[in-house]
């Protein structure tokens, strides 16, 4: 199972295990490089010849690249220069919003906070 994690996801947890509690849809929305468009076009330019599965391997983590490259698409085995418009802004709109469900939040064993008294 995936999932995030961090400073932000946990003060963030509580809130969201509120929601589910009570039945509603929950979203994380993870905004990861703004003016994502931008830069992945001058990075396309700066490196044509890097495949699509590390583009953006120094801007994110390369895992999480990976992921960001797959949900939007694009082949792995594709060069950065060959890379369309198209292509270019489902990429920077996964890097400027990235929306993803919240299913759940870890058991109270992996709790570092409680909240109570």
């Amino acid at each position: 199972m995936a999932g995030i994690s961090g400073i932000a996801a946990m003060q963030l947890a509580r809130q969201a295990n509120e929601c589910l509690r009570a039945g509603k849809a929950c979203a994380a929305r993870l905004e990861l490089l703004p003016d994502a468009t931008n830069v992945l076009r001058a990075r396309a330019g700066a490196v044509p010849w890097r495949r699509m599965e590390d583009f953006l391997t120094g801007i994110v983590a390369r895992r999480l690249g990976q992921t960001l490259v797959k949900a939007a698409g694009i082949d792995f085995t594709l060069m950065a220069g060959e890379l369309s418009n198209q292509q270019i802004d489902r990429l920077s709109g996964l890097l400027s919003g990235w929306t993803l469900p919240v299913t759940g939040t870890q058991d109270f064993d992996q709790a570092q906070v409680t909240a109570g008294g």
